[in-house]
């Protein structure tokens, strides 16, 4: 058990009061669903950074027009509900396997998840392999569900 002075976070002892005071207000956000570890939300945050981000009004539109939606959640989180009509690719397996299923380099690629993350990361690595047109859902499946209620 962590005495005085120590803080319990993502399965370390903290001592650092910097890092504990960057973990705390990163615990405290409202809008944050889960807890990242810094680097990895330093990670997600320069690949939003990097890419164009489509509003949730507007993905309807893009699919008519032929926009694939990516859900890049794992396949139990996408059989629990996803956007009709949108191709499953596992963020873990992602660019192993998007060649075979994406092949249109030039194609507009929709990529989500719940919120911002996992989306934001896969459309960056999208971009990296080649594909111009990646971008990902701002506020992921949640947004886009709010829109539908």
């Amino acid at each position: 058990m962590p005495t005085a002075g120590f803080f319990f976070a993502f399965g370390d002892i903290v001592t650092d009061p910097d890092r504990k005071a960057a973990i705390v207000q990163r615990l405290s956000l409202k809008d944050r669903q889960m807890a990242y570890t810094e680097k990895f939300q330093s990670m997600a945050d320069a690949a939003r950074a990097s890419v164009n981000e489509v509003q949730p009004e507007e993905v309807d539109v893009l699919i008519a027009k032929g926009a694939i939606a990516l859900d890049i959640r794992d396949k139990e989180e996408h059989d629990a509900g996803h956007i009709p009509g949108s191709v499953n690719i596992s963020r873990g397996k992602l660019e192993m396997n998007v060649e075979g299923q994406i092949t249109d380099m030039d194609a507009t690629i929709l990529c989500y998840c719940n919120a911002y993350n996992r989306g934001a990361l896969s459309a960056a690595s999208l971009k990296d392999m080649g594909y111009k047109n990646a971008t990902f859902i701002a506020g992921g499946l949640n947004a886009y569900r709010k829109l539908k209620a």
